[in-house]
């Protein structure tokens, strides 16, 4: 083991999402294994909440931060969270209403030549 804190509030890697609310206090345990390995501890009973390896840390920037918006400053605000969710819905859906006159468009000309 490399190092052991006290999480006291949630930060980064260890904060409520959902309808799940992640307790704290909770124990940090990091090891110098080969994957770099993350341990969340429950300091009442010993249970292990959660385990992250170097990838699964990547993974929550690459995956939960792009497509559950789990950013800080949103994960905490859920209004912030539900705004920025619709105004990158709609982004995508205009991107694909484009697509699909611009096809519409080439096809008509396509057909008609």
């Amino acid at each position: 083991m490399r190092a052991a804190e006290r999480l006291r509030a949630y930060d980064l890697y260890w904060y409520p999402h959902g309808s799940d609310p992640r307790p704290l206090p909770v124990l940090r345990l990091r090891f110098g294994d080969p994957d770099a390995t993350w341990l969340h501890v429950d300091p009442r009973d010993g249970t292990i909440l959660q385990r992250l390896d170097r990838a699964g840390r990547i993974n929550r920037w690459l995956f939960d931060a792009a497509h559950r918006l789990d950013l800080p400053g949103l994960t905490g605000c859920r209004p912030l969270h539900d705004a920025a969710q619709w105004i990158l819905n709609l982004l995508a859906a205009g991107i694909a209403l484009t697509g699909i006159v611009a096809g519409w468009r080439r096809l008509r000309r396509t057909l008609s030549a």
